[in-house]
């Protein structure tokens, strides 16, 4: 599947796509959103739920558009472990 093809779907589709074929990478919670990363097949997808399984937003991107979302994921616990 292509990240055109996911974005042609609605929103139904592509809940269960995700649940079919992604790969959970992050599963963060900043105040009372949840905020997750999935990777399907060669593109990202990621997920906004205000409550646990209630999907707010779902929006697919390249691995250049994800930069910003990754960069503004708090690894300090992890960096702390490794040294």
């Amino acid at each position: 599947m292509t990240i055109e093809q996911f974005r042609a779907v609605s929103h139904n589709v592509q809940e269960v796509l995700l649940k079919l074929r992604g790969i959970l990478l992050l599963n963060q919670q900043v105040e009372d959103i949840q905020l997750l990363l999935y990777q399907v097949d060669g593109f990202y997808v990621k997920v906004t739920c205000t409550t646990p399984n209630r999907i707010r937003l779902i929006k697919s991107c390249t691995l250049q558009e994800i930069d910003d979302f990754l960069a503004s994921i708090d690894i300090s616990s992890i960096t702390k472990l490794v040294r």
